[in-house]
């Protein structure tokens, strides 16, 4: 992200108002859940740009963005995310896949226990994934 928005803080670098927003923010789920995500990671890019400071934005362009393979843009947003939300197991998820997939299985093994130890980690499909991958890291 910080090649998309040099040198910014967390000013709004574009307005929405809360209909573009849901509207956008719906698109953006709805490319993600489809699996599209170099198209998710634009909209969430639009989203990002008038709120940086929103966990979900910030995993979900995360996510996209280790999905095509920009995993340092990746990185940033999920740990943007984390810092957003220390409860957020999907962020936590994420960051561990590409800590995994750069041989940090330390790291990805601290994220997959801190994901673990939120409520939402322990539920499916999550613990799922969660489980898998602590196999990959232990």
């Amino acid at each position: 992200m910080s090649d998309l928005m040099p040198g910014l803080g967390d000013e709004p670098l574009l307005t929405l108002d809360d209909e573009q927003r849901q509207l956008l923010s719906v698109l953006g789920d709805r490319l993600l859940a489809e699996n599209k995500f170099e198209e998710a990671r634009s909209v969430y890019e639009v989203l990002l740009a008038s709120d940086r400071k929103n966990p979900f934005y910030n995993r979900a362009f995360g996510i996209c963005c280790e999905q095509t393979n920009r995993m340092e843009e990746a990185k940033e947003a999920l740990d943007r995310a984390i810092n957003l939300d220390p409860q957020d197991a999907y962020a936590f998820t994420g960051r561990a896949a590409i800590r995994l997939r750069e041989g940090d299985k330390e790291g990805a093994l601290q994220d997959l226990q801190a994901a673990q130890a939120t409520p939402v980690g322990q539920k499916d499909p999550l613990a799922k994934r969660i489980a898998a991958l602590m196999g990959s890291a232990q």
